[in-house]
């Protein structure tokens, strides 16, 4: 039936202007233009998905317009779907490195400093010195320095690069 699209349209519009209203009431411009982007994306692809539906089941055309216009506004469309998409690609991009980036922390802090004398406890990246930095605090034996450097080498093959590696033994 119709409410079931009305509720799914709703669900894709309603969120973004309601968070986009939060970004205004506290002037935080980066949250009111994601937002409004947001909803230009669904509003937008949601035409679409409308819009080729209603090719798909043939219904009839309110006005009929000339071959060349038909090309003209198809061409539109497609180069609109792709600029309004190019941003979401970049973000995704952007959290798809993060992810690696992360998974490759913690399977390096799991598999390579923590065993069964010592146990890593929390691990942080340090982004505020020149070089950025992997603090691993730990519990349980020491590491030597240079099991410290050996641990700092094997880095690259969890594809963590560009950190030097900082153990921070937290014994009482």
């Amino acid at each position: 039936t119709s409410a079931i699209a009305g509720l799914e349209i709703a669900t894709a519009l309603k969120p973004p202007l309601c968070t986009a209203d939060s970004g205004l009431a506290k002037f935080d411009s980066a949250v009111f233009l994601s937002v409004c982007y947001l909803f230009i994306l669904n509003a937008f692809f949601i035409s679409l998905a409308t819009y080729l539906v209603s090719v798909w089941l043939r219904f009839p055309r309110k006005a009929q317009i000339d071959v060349e216009q038909q090309v003209r506004v198809k061409r539109l469309i497609i180069a609109f779907a792709l600029l309004i998409s190019i941003p979401s690609a970049i973000i995704f991009l952007q959290v798809l490195t993060k992810l690696r980036f992360d998974r490759g922390v913690r399977n390096f802090v799991s598999k390579e400093i923590s065993n069964g004398t010592r146990q890593s406890v929390r691990w942080e990246i340090n982004e505020t010195d020149a070089k950025n930095t992997l603090r691993v605090f730990t519990v349980g034996s020491e590491i030597s320095p240079a099991e410290t450097r050996e641990l700092g080498t094997k880095m690259s093959s969890y594809g963590i690069r560009g950190l030097s590696l900082e153990i921070i033994p937290m014994n009482v």
